[in-house]
């Protein structure tokens, strides 16, 4: 757009410029104009560069802000207030625990499977196997071995074990150990003990278990497992080295079976053993308690002093290296009983020898018996069995288990 200033107007502005600079009067009106135009010149110029800076900084401004905010033609044209538009503090935000966990919402409790303590509580004798420190179940020994079988147990229980406590025998094989015995330690509750117990392996091939539980001073027969009514146990295979070459038991009526009294039957009648008896059990109950699931000769010597029991065996020619094998003692309850052992015999005919002699009371424990027979090997030997009284016959019941000789 273009713009028309009078000549009477541009005069008069001239002269109200240069008398508020302080610039010197023109002396002739051509100077008048000519310095009036200059300044038109000039003003033109400044409004020119005015208007430039103008469009540049709207170019500016539209390229830097995209989206200008057009300011509200009802309100007054007063600076936005930061509260004006944001929402209150507490409108819309989130909460700052609303997408956690209450800490109560799903803890999960310090014991989350025991029950409550009046559901199942604790036993006060209560054992708990832990571990087998020495001989592993299944392991091999020899007929008449003797080894020592050591449990370790924890006292799972709320009541404090004590020396009055004892380990007894339950059932199975016993193998030679004593009935019961007591413990070595107070074992308190959650403490660990050590029970061990000497065995003799039997004397027949084949696996023996033999269960074992406590005892508590009030009489309170108890074990492990979650009733505390299962026994710990020890578990062996017996492997016979050789094979048996005669079984004394399967043969015992081929022998002739004396007394001092005479010649006795085979078998004998147990309520007539005055002069002697013979006899033979599948099952013997022995001095241990134990109950033995071998063949045995039961004996008891003619009533009396000096009273004995032998039977000769047929004779059989001995090669070398065979063994004579038996474990012998006292029947169970003949409390009295105390009986030498002699393993006697001929050879080709010749005077009776002894080859081995030992005594045998009613102690628990019972001997086990492993005699070569290499010296006599190539001669024709007739074995003897004897049993003989040491003092008065009372009570005196002996057995020998399986008697056999093996190669």
């Amino acid at each position: 757009m273009s713009m028309k200033i009078s000549i009477p107007v541009i005069f008069t502005l001239f002269l109200l410029l240069v008398s508020l600079t302080g610039c010197s009067t023109p002396t002739s009106v051509d100077e008048v104009y000519t310095q009036a135009a200059e300044t038109i010149a000039v003003g033109l110029t400044l409004q020119a560069g005015q208007t430039a800076v103008a469009q540049l900084t709207e170019i500016a401004a539209t390229s830097m802000a995209p989206t200008p905010v057009i300011p509200n033609p009802t309100l007054p044209e007063t600076p936005a207030q930061p509260t004006s538009t944001p929402l209150p503090p507490s409108a819309t935000p989130l909460p700052p625990t609303e997408t956690q966990v209450p800490p109560t919402a799903t803890p999960v409790p310090p014991t989350p499977t025991p029950l409550p303590p009046s559901a199942t509580p604790i036993p006060c004798y209560w054992a708990q196997f832990v571990k087998d420190i020495n001989v592993a179940d299944g392991q091999a020994f020899s007929p008449g071995d003797e080894f020592t079988k050591t449990w370790r147990i924890m006292n799972a229980g709320s009541c404090a074990w004590n020396r009055s406590f004892a380990v007894v025998f339950i059932s199975g094989s016993q193998m030679d150990s004593p009935s019961e015995f007591s413990l070595n330690d107070i074992v308190r509750p959650g403490e660990i003990t050590e029970i061990s117990v000497d065995l003799r392996a039997p004397s027949r091939s084949g696996e023996h278990n033999g269960y074992w539980k406590l005892r508590s001073d009030t009489g309170v027969i108890f074990g492990i497992g979650s009733g505390a009514n299962e026994a710990f146990f020890v578990r062996i295979n017996v492997r016979e080295l050789g094979e048996m070459v005669y079984n004394f038991a399967d043969n015992f009526c081929n022998a002739e079976w004396r007394s001092a009294s005479g010649v006795l039957p085979c078998p004998g009648v147990e309520s007539s053993f005055d002069p002697g008896y013979i006899g033979r059990s599948l099952s013997p109950r022995i001095e241990s308690g134990a109950i033995e699931n071998e063949l045995s000769l039961v004996v008891h010597p003619n009533t009396g002093d000096g009273g004995q029991v032998w039977g000769s065996f047929p004779a059989y020619r001995v090669r070398a290296g065979e063994h004579f094998r038996a474990v012998t003692g006292c029947m169970y309850d003949s409390y009295s009983c105390s009986v030498m052992f002699q393993l006697n015999y001929r050879a080709d005919g010749g005077p009776l020898m002894n080859l081995e002699t030992w005594t045998e009371i009613y102690d628990g424990s019972i001997a086990k018996i492993d005699l070569d027979l290499s010296p006599l090997a190539g001669k024709s030997v007739e074995l003897i069995l004897t049993v003989l009284n040491n003092g008065s016959s009372t009570d005196d019941w002996a057995f020998w288990l399986l008697p056999r000789i093996v190669r």
